[in-house]
């Protein structure tokens, strides 16, 4: 009895887990997953100390507080691959958020099994490559469609869920800032539909409700970006900065900008 009743009470969680599980252990015994870009193995590299022989969290290619975290990882422990986890586990999380709000719309278990299957037949058909092949500015994507994924669903309107979604679209910003920049706007307009959707929109509880959010997730932007710049702002790193972008100018477009 105890234990049915902790099923029923768990059943969302269990289930979407129990998928992302199957459906990463085929991944993992049918295919070697690898990194896409060089920009992958160089940011590891020089996360894990394997360039410069002690772990750093200056690679240029994240925000510089998310780079302190996932090296200060390598410092404590050397041999574990933190980077590739965490790429890995982003990559989980934003699937099975999709999942588990997914079947909490159905009431009937094998419902929710279809659901399940559904999504993992999605996945495997249009983002296996991104699981198999993991870049970072993929992983970005990922989080900060999640994001707004989890505004639009929120029945609740800003209740956890909403601020798990800013949660994830600074992460996004972390990891890759250019691409969720770009998504900003539509995270932005995820608010603004579900403020839209209030019984009574324009009251004082609702301004204070959605401009908190909103405020929320630019503060915590600037303070990512405020640290960036502290750590980059010696002349030698911005020098550096200049070159790498103009570097990134010619790798990302097929002419160079006259």
């Amino acid at each position: 009895m105890k234990i049915n009743t902790f099923y029923k009470k768990y059943e969302n969680i269990l289930l979407s887990a129990s998928a992302i599980f199957l459906y990463i252990s085929f991944i993992f015994l049918r295919y070697d997953p690898i990194y896409e870009l060089n920009d992958d193995t160089m940011i590891r590299n020089l996360l894990s100390g394997d360039y410069t022989g002690t772990p750093t969290p200056m690679n240029n290619q994240m925000m510089y507080i998310f780079s302190a975290a996932l090296s200060f990882l390598y410092k404590i422990i050397r041999s574990v691959q933190w980077f590739d986890l965490f790429l890995i586990a982003c990559q989980c999380v934003c699937l099975w958020s999709v999942l588990y709000v997914l079947i909490g719309y159905c009431n009937k278990t094998l419902y929710k099994i279809a659901i399940l299957i559904s999504g993992c037949l999605f996945s495997v058909t249009f983002l296996l490559n991104h699981f198999v092949l993991i870049t970072y500015t993929v992983t970005s994507g990922m989080l900060a469609v999640t994001s707004i994924f989890l505004f639009v669903t929120d029945k609740r309107r800003v209740s956890v869920q909403s601020w798990i979604a800013i949660f994830f679209a600074v992460l996004s910003f972390c990891m890759r800032s250019e691409l969720c920049l770009m998504l900003i706007p539509f995270i932005c307009l995820a608010g603004v539909y579900c403020w839209s959707t209030e019984k009574k929109v324009f009251t004082t509880d609702n301004f204070k409700k959605y401009f908190g959010l909103f405020g929320v997730l630019i503060g915590c932007i600037g303070v990512v970006l405020f640290t960036d710049k502290l750590a980059y702002s010696s002349e030698e790193w911005q020098n550096f900065r200049t070159l790498f972008d103009a570097r990134t100018t010619v790798y990302d477009y097929t002419d160079i900008p006259l």
